[in-house]
């Protein structure tokens, strides 16, 4: 699969605080991406970092810092201290964290993805995204992140299973309920959590009536990486089978995915609504920006 060489540079490692021979260190732990929304009018373009919730919801926030690459060269931390995450306005159980990220004010070499590239339900009603269809991921292998600067690696697979009816769920330990999601045929990991996953639609799709190929191949975001099975080798049975198990078990190989739309839900958090729109209306009284600042 050809994959487009900077959407690569959408992925950012979260890092936690460790003591390491004595010496406080962040550590690459889990993965978040960049996305942004575009408010037509003004033409301000709003930038939120992504994750997954389970990489931070039993955290101390003021010890996660946010790894990116600088634009020279090397890398960047970038401590989250006094950070105020944002979830789901009316459901605990979707498995995202968002964060307003001021992108602007350092030397970077990250792009994001901006929300229209966000596959919705009517793609997959559609026909635009179907079972078969290639995939892939972008986030930390933590074995080998790289040590001057963010090294993330892409895994490839095929759309496995998409939820068309909407009250399909799968059923998920973490916080021992069901999430909407998709699944994947791909190999999910530990340090993946929180990653993007794109869909590529096929490059020949029937247009015009169904009666001539066209060229065309978009691609969409799928969602992020909630996680994977794994079963126990001595005991393969659906009870033992678990998004967060332990990497040591086997792991089945269908990662599950949280879908885009949920993480444009959370995006559309009342908080961040009027943000947006203050930002904004300052825009048009005063002729400036004011960009919502995070503690340093």
């Amino acid at each position: 699969m050809e994959i487009p060489d900077d959407i690569r540079q959408c992925v950012v490692f979260l890092c936690k605080k460790k003591v390491v021979n004595g010496k406080e260190i962040y550590a690459p732990q889990g993965t978040g991406f960049l996305v942004s929304i575009l408010d037509a009018e003004s033409q301000l373009n709003f930038i939120y970092l992504v994750t997954a919730l389970h990489n931070i919801e039993n955290e101390d926030l003021d010890n996660i810092s946010i790894r990116l690459n600088g634009k020279d060269g090397g890398r960047l931390d970038f401590v989250m201290k006094g950070a105020q995450w944002y979830t789901h306005p009316s459901d605990s159980n979707v498995d995202v964290a968002v964060i307003p990220f001021p992108l602007g004010t350092i030397e970077h070499a990250h792009k994001t993805v901006p929300s229209p590239m966000f596959l919705k339900h009517e793609n997959i009603q559609n026909g635009d995204i179907q079972e078969a269809n290639e995939v892939f991921v972008i986030g930390l292998f933590s074995q080998h992140h790289g040590k001057f600067a963010n090294l993330p690696i892409v895994r490839v697979g095929n759309v496995a299973l998409l939820s068309r009816d909407k009250n399909e769920r799968v059923a998920v330990k973490w916080h021992n309920t069901e999430i909407d999601a998709y699944l994947i045929e791909a190999r999910s990991i530990g340090g993946l959590s929180g990653s993007p996953v794109f869909f590529k639609e096929p490059y020949f799709k029937l247009k015009d009536n169904n009666t001539s190929l066209g060229g065309t191949s978009r691609i969409f975001l799928a969602g992020l990486i909630h996680g994977h099975w794994s079963v126990d080798s001595a005991k393969i049975d659906a009870s033992e089978t678990d998004a967060s198990d332990n990497q040591s078990r086997i792991n089945m190989g269908i990662a599950i995915v949280i879908p885009a739309e949920k993480i444009l839900e959370v995006l559309m958090h009342p908080d961040l609504v009027k943000h947006r729109n203050d930002v904004v209306e300052t825009q048009k009284k005063q002729g400036v920006v004011t960009p919502l600042r995070i503690k340093e």
